[in-house]
C-alpha cells in the first residue's frame, strides 16, 4: 500500500477506516486450530488505538454450543504466561485486494444469544501490508520512512521552504553511507533514511529509530512504518500508545541547537555500527531507566543503579579483576581456613566469601574505567552511595536538604550510566554533566 499526505493525515487524526471483504482469524496451533472467516473493517478508535470489528456466521448448531462451552469455561492457568496456541494470527484482505497481517490477535470468549453468528471484536497492536514497489522507483535502493506522533527535542540545522515561508525544521544527517532526515511538524516527526547497503533493512531501521530515542532521551513510538526494501515495500500501521509525551528522560548529549545536529550525527553513527542489531542489552537498561524516570524516587534509584552494575557486567567485566598477588593471598587464606577445626557453617560461609573475591566487581571495573579517563572518578562514590540508599528505604530522610543530595546522586549516577554507553561505542563529542551545577555541556575524546 502507499501511503500519501491524505492517508498519513487521516492516521494522526485517528481516523482511519479499512473496510474488508474478508477477513480470516487462524488459531495459532497445528492440530485442528479454529478459523473464523467473513467480512468486517479496521478502524483507529478515538484514542487512535486499532481496532477488529468482523462477523462470523455459524456453520452449525455443534459449532455453537463449543461457542458457548468455550464462554464459560477458561482453561487458562491462574499467573502464568498465556502461550502463542491461544492467540490468533490475521490475513485480511481490503476493497483494493491488498493484504494486511498482523502475528498475535487476541480473542475474547464472549457470545450473545440467540444468534446464528457473532461479531468479533479485537483491539491490534498493528497491521501490516507488503506489496511489490511501483515500476519507476530505483529498487537497487533501500529506503525507511517513520511517522512518529508527539513533540521532541531535534536539533533542526536546514531550511524548509514552501509556498508560504522557510524555516528551520529539517534535522539533516549522514548516517554510514546514506542521507538521514528528521522533519519536524507541529504535532509529530517525519523520519527518513537511507538503508546502507548489504544491511538487513528491517534491523537497521529499528536499530536507528532505537539511537535517536536514546539520544534525544525518548522513546520514538511510529505511528506507520515504510520499508522499502529490493522489489517490496512493507507497510505498517500501528495503534497510539496512550501517551507519547510521558515517558521523558534527561538526554546524554546537547540536542536542542542548530550546532547540536553534529552530536546527534556522531551519536547515531557510532551507535549502530557498535550494536549489530536492536534491542541490545545497553538499550534494555536504558528502557528501564526512561520507563521508571517519571515514577517514585526510590524506584529511580534502585533501577538506575542495578542498570550500571548490569552494564558493567555485559560490556566491562574484564576490568577490575583482582591482581596475581590478590589472588595468590586469597588462595593461601583459603588453605588456612580449610585447616582450621571451626564449625562447618561459618567455614563455608567464610570460604565462599573468599572465593567471591576472587572475581571482578562493579566497583573494582569503576575504579579500573576511571583510571583510563573512560568514565568521571568522582561518580563511583555517588554510584556506591545511591545504591545504598535504594537497597535501604530507611536510609532516604524527607527533610529538603537530603532530598536535594538524592535527586543530585541519581543525576549523577545518569551521567554514569551515559558515561558507559558512550565510553562502550567510542562516542566523541559533546555530552551533558548531570553532577555539575547547571548541567553543562563538556567535551568527551576517546580514550586511548
Amino acid at each position: 500500500m502507499f501511503l500519501g499526505l491524505e492517508e498519513i493525515e487521516t492516521i494522526l487524526e485517528s481516523s482511519l477506516v479499512l473496510d474488508f471483504v474478508k477477513i480470516t482469524l487462524k488459531q495459532q496451533i497445528d492440530d485442528n486450530p479454529r478459523v473464523y472467516s467473513g467480512s468486517g473493517s479496521i478502524f483507529q478508535d478515538k484514542d487512535g488505538i486499532l481496532q477488529l470489528k468482523m462477523y462470523y456466521s455459524y456453520e452449525s448448531g455443534k459449532e455453537i454450543a463449543g461457542e458457548i462451552n468455550r464462554a464459560f469455561k477458561s482453561n487458562f492457568p491462574l499467573g502464568k504466561i498465556i502461550e502463542k496456541d491461544h492467540y490468533y494470527s490475521l490475513e485480511a484482505v481490503d476493497m483494493q485486494g491488498m493484504i494486511w497481517k498482523e502475528e498475535y490477535v487476541w480473542l475474547s470468549n464472549q457470545i450473545s444469544l440467540p444468534a446464528a453468528g457473532k461479531v468479533i471484536k479485537a483491539s491490534l497492536r498493528r497491521i501490516m501490508n507488503t506489496a511489490e514497489r511501483r515500476e519507476q522507483e530505483d529498487k537497487s535502493k533501500s529506503h525507511a520512512l517513520f511517522i512518529i506522533p508527539g513533540k521532541y527535542k531535534i536539533p533542526c540545522n536546514k531550511i524548509e521552504k514552501t509556498a508560504m515561508a522557510a524555516s528551520c525544521t529539517i534535522c539533516s544527517l549522514k548516517i554510514e553511507d546514506g542521507e538521514c532526515e528528521i522533519k519536524k511538524r507541529e504535532n509529530h516527526l517525519e523520519l527518513s533514511a537511507g538503508i546502507p547497503q548489504g544491511a538487513d533493512a528491517t534491523l537497521f531501521s529499528n536499530l536507528l529509530l532505537e539511537a535517536i530515542s536514546v539520544a534525544i532521551g525518548s522513546f520514538l513510538r511510529p505511528l506507520v512504518q515504510v520499508i522499502t526494501n529490493g522489489s517490496t515495500r512493507s507497510t505498517s500501521i500501528f495503534s497510539k500508545t496512550n501517551d507519547t509525551d510521558k515517558d521523558k528522560l534527561q538526554e546524554p548529549i546537547p540536542v536542542s541547537q542548530p550546532d547540536d545536529a553534529v552530536n546527534l550525527n556522531e551519536f547515531v553513527n557510532k551507535y549502530v555500527t557498535s550494536f549489530s542489531e536492536p534491542y541490545s542489552m545497553f538499550f534494555g537498561y536504558w528502557f528501564r531507566i526512561l520507563s521508571e524516570s517519571s515514577g517514585e524516587l526510590e524506584n529511580r534509584a534502585l533501577v538506575l543503579t542495578t542498570s550500571i552494575q548490569g552494564s558493567l557486567k555485559e560490556y566491562y567485566s574484564g576490568f577490575g579483576l583482582p591482581d596475581s598477588e590478590f589472588l595468590k593471598q586469597v588462595s593461601s587464606a583459603s588453605e588456612i581456613i580449610q585447616s582450621l577445626e571451626i564449625g562447618a557453617r561459618a567455614k563455608e560461609r567464610i570460604l565462599s566469601t573468599l572465593e567471591n573475591a576472587k572475581l571482578a566487581s562493579p566497583k573494582g571495573a569503576l575504579y579500573a574505567l576511571a583510571k583510563e579517563n573512560r568514565i568521571p572518578h568522582d561518580l563511583i562514590q555517588t554510584w556506591v552511595k545511591l545504591r545504598n540508599k535504594s537497597a535501604h528505604a530507611d536510609e532516604l530522610k524527607k527533610n529538603k536538604l537530603e532530598l536535594q543530595e538524592f535527586l543530585n546522586e541519581t543525576y549523577g549516577c545518569l551521567e554514569l550510566f551515559y558515561s558507559l554507553l558512550l565510553s562502550h561505542i567510542k562516542y566523541v563529542g559533546k555530552f551533558i554533566q548531570y553532577s555539575r551545577e547547571n548541567w553543562p555541556a563538556s567535551s568527551k575524546v576517546e580514550s586511548a
